[in-house]
C-alpha cells in the first residue's frame, strides 16, 4: 500500500491525501508569488485543513512581496482525480 501511494503522489481521499513531499513542493511554489495572491483550493484535504499554511510558515516560503499578484489555483494534476498529485495553477487571467 505504502508503494501504491507513493507511485501514484496519495490519495484523493480525505483519509490521506497528496504525498507530504508534494505538498511541500506545493507550499514551495506557492511562496514564489506575492502573498497577498488570491488563491482557490480546489483540493478537498487542503481546504478543509491548515495543512498548507502551516507548511508554507514551516519552510519558510511564505511569499515575495516583490512577485506580481496572480490568482492561483491548488488543483490535481490529474483532473479526473485518479492520482493524488496536486499542483499550483495561475488562474487564466481575462481577455479585455
Amino acid at each position: 500500500m505504502a508503494l501504491q501511494l507513493h507511485q501514484q503522489g496519495g490519495t484523493t481521499g480525505l483519509h490521506f491525501g497528496a504525498t507530504l513531499q508534494n505538498q511541500l513542493q506545493v507550499a514551495r511554489t506557492l511562496g514564489r508569488y506575492h502573498p497577498d495572491s488570491p488563491l482557490h483550493i480546489e483540493v478537498k484535504n487542503n481546504r478543509l485543513s491548515h495543512t498548507l499554511p502551516m507548511l508554507r510558515a514551516l519552510t519558510h516560503t511564505t511569499g515575495d512581496h516583490h512577485a506580481p499578484l496572480r490568482t492561483l489555483q491548488v488543483r490535481y494534476q490529474d483532473p479526473s482525480k485518479a492520482t493524488g498529485w496536486i499542483k499550483v495553477d495561475e488562474a487564466p487571467t481575462a481577455q479585455p
